[in-house]
């Protein structure tokens, strides 16, 4: 039997190929920027709609295509990038398979304008599914222009597996950040729907670093720096106060390439041992230059993997590197070996006994309390009408004048006479003010204390963008925030019971969780931002309340539709009946 193997279309075949290179609207974004600093662009302009599903297109001032190169540098590996198999082994530039183009214009509508130096006239050319459909001389400026319209039109399955236009974002930025990092020299300007993203300047690293990530983190970088035959090392590393669990920003470049590589970064998160709190990651730029014949990034097609020659050789120099600018800037202590290790203690004090410091404690003073013993603040920030009857009693009815106290500052013991229920204090505040977020009863809000002072915060883009679609659930948890610019915020109210010194805080931490971990569909978003929010504005469980906090929150407890488990699957309460108390004492 013969005749069962053939050849593929070729427009079938670059789908394929596409599929590896072109995996979402990031990936055009990512090939097409790097076509822009390979033509040695000095300012480059990246235009996007819908994330990039209906309009990716970059702008760039580079050398440009010239019009007889035009339809080739559309062909499947056609490549100005290098010429001979020698050349794998000296590559410098970003690019070099000659398949990104192909790739895109296989699974898009493409619209290409160019213009070199040495040309009176620019080229326009168009193309549809991998065809050209329009090409003819018009006026332009120098360099290039490309514009990819309405991908995987032709491949609606791919387009069904993008993510939300939020996470498509996000992952547009990454590839931006990645470049711009590593290329300080070239401004970028980002647009998306005709507004300004994103706006990078020609810059130092230091700078640079800064614009995207905010001025904190400009002034919590350490430099390293290391050269050996192997690997020449620089970049920055962040103060050890600044890691978080996730959300930190790490970056390996090689030859101003970046690339992902598992080794390298436990070399730095050794040299970190001791420093951070359990299960943080510390953040890092990290700058290598190695000889080109001594490293092979023609691994994959996304050209993210590298092997390295020296490899065995390179894990300890980068740990040593890393491990001497924690040291130098006073990170760990350095080690003297001319000091004398034995403790140097004053001969005055060298037979005297030491006792421990004491502090004079009032046993009763009580802060939540005033001098005329009424309630605390906290109490009258919440409805003072507990006679009214309740929505959803539940497991108890709550009676005009219960039997309510206190128990070990953490747990309120309440009775009707029928029962006795024994309450988490911390767990009982964090459900109600979960149900408050999620607007279980659109009536029942958090309410807002105005601020004296707005509070002014920095935030990267990337925040920013966050706080614009969950600006609405927060207002509900009770923070008014008002967006400055790109980059910045004011906080004009907060929840009540919220302390001022920590506004800061929370906000930027729930920007960075939200980051990693907002759900693709936005019905997710409020439950993530009120659980978020439960466990950090609730009270603890070495707060005293007052008689009438105590009835508060067993009335709010009881008017929630869940009120036995916390919104973290904990256990809230506890009850027993008059059975079950006397058979305790059988």
């Amino acid at each position: 039997m013969s005749g069962l193997i053939s050849r593929l279309p070729q427009q079938v075949a670059n789908q394929i190929a596409a599929g590896e290179v072109i995996q979402r609207p990031a990936s055009v974004v990512k090939e097409l920027m790097e076509n822009a600093i390979d033509a040695r662009s000095t300012q480059i302009q990246i235009f996007i709609k819908e994330a990039g599903r209906s309009l990716i297109k970059v702008v760039d001032n580079g050398v440009g295509i010239a019009p007889e190169d035009m339809e080739l540098a559309f062909q499947r590996h056609a490549t100005s990038k290098i010429k001979s198999i020698d050349d794998l082994t000296k590559i410098v530039t970003k690019g070099f398979r000659g398949e990104a183009l192909a790739s895109i214009a296989s699974i898009a509508q493409v619209e290409v304008i160019s213009k070199t130096q040495n040309q009176p006239l620019g080229t326009f050319l168009g193309m549809e599914g991998g065809r050209v459909t329009k090409k003819e001389a018009m006026a332009a400026e120098n360099g290039t222009s490309i514009g990819v319209k309405n991908l995987f039109f032709n491949t609606p399955v791919r387009r069904n597996f993008l993510k939300s236009n939020h996470r498509e974002q996000q992952y547009i930025l990454d590839e931006i950040y990645r470049l711009a990092i590593s290329h300080c020299h070239v401004r970028f300007d980002v647009f998306e729907e005709d507004q300004e993203l994103l706006h990078l300047p020609v810059a130092t690293i230091k700078f640079r670093l800064r614009n995207i990530f905010g001025p904190k983190l400009k002034d919590n970088l350490l430099e390293i720096e290391s050269e050996t035959q192997i690997a020449k090392i620089s970049g920055y590393i962040l103060n050890p106060s600044m890691s978080k669990k996730r959300g930190i920003p790490q970056y390996f470049f090689v030859n101003k390439r970046y690339i992902r590589h598992p080794y390298l970064r436990h070399a730095i998160l050794q040299a970190y041992e001791g420093l951070l709190p359990e299960k943080n990651q510390p953040g890092f730029f990290v700058f290598l230059e190695a000889p080109t014949n001594k490293i092979d990034v023609n691994i994959h097609p996304t050209k993210t993997e590298v092997k390295f020659e020296e490899i065995e050789h390179l894990y300890p120099i980068l740990n040593s590197t890393v491990k001497y600018s924690l040291g130098i800037h006073h990170i760990t202590p350095p080690i003297d070996f001319d000091k004398n290790p034995e403790f140097s203690v004053p001969h005055f004090f060298r037979d005297t006994t030491v006792e421990p410091p004491t502090i004079p404690i009032d046993p009763k003073y009580n802060p939540f309390r005033d001098v005329e013993g009424k309630p605390s603040e906290w109490s009258n920030r919440m409805s003072t009408d507990i006679s009214q009857p309740q929505r959803n009693p539940k497991l108890v009815e709550i009676a005009p004048d219960p039997t309510i106290f206190q128990l070990f500052t953490g747990y309120i013991v309440y009775s009707n006479g029928s029962s006795l229920v024994v309450i988490n204090q911390r767990r009982a505040h964090q459900r109600i003010l979960f149900n408050k977020i999620c607007q279980e009863n659109p009536t029942d809000k958090i309410s807002s204390q105005l601020l004296i002072f707005p509070i002014t915060i920095s935030l990267s883009v990337k925040q920013n963008n966050v706080l614009k679609e969950i600006q609405n659930t927060l207002s509900l948890a009770g923070f008014q925030i008002k967006i400055i610019n790109n980059t910045s915020i004011e906080v004009l109210g907060a929840p009540a019971f919220c302390p001022m010194e920590k506004i800061n805080f929370i906000i930027i931490e729930l920007l960075d969780k939200a980051l990693d971990e907002m759900p693709d569909q936005n019905h997710g978003v409020e439950h993530l931002i009120a659980k978020f929010l439960s466990k950090k504005l609730a009270i603890s469980n070495n707060r005293e309340l007052n008689e009438l906090e105590q009835k508060e929150l067993v009335r709010d407890l009881f008017s929630c539709s869940e009120y036995v488990m916390s919104p973290f699957n904990k256990k809230i309460l506890i009850s027993f009946d008059k059975d079950s108390l006397v058979n305790k004492f059988e």
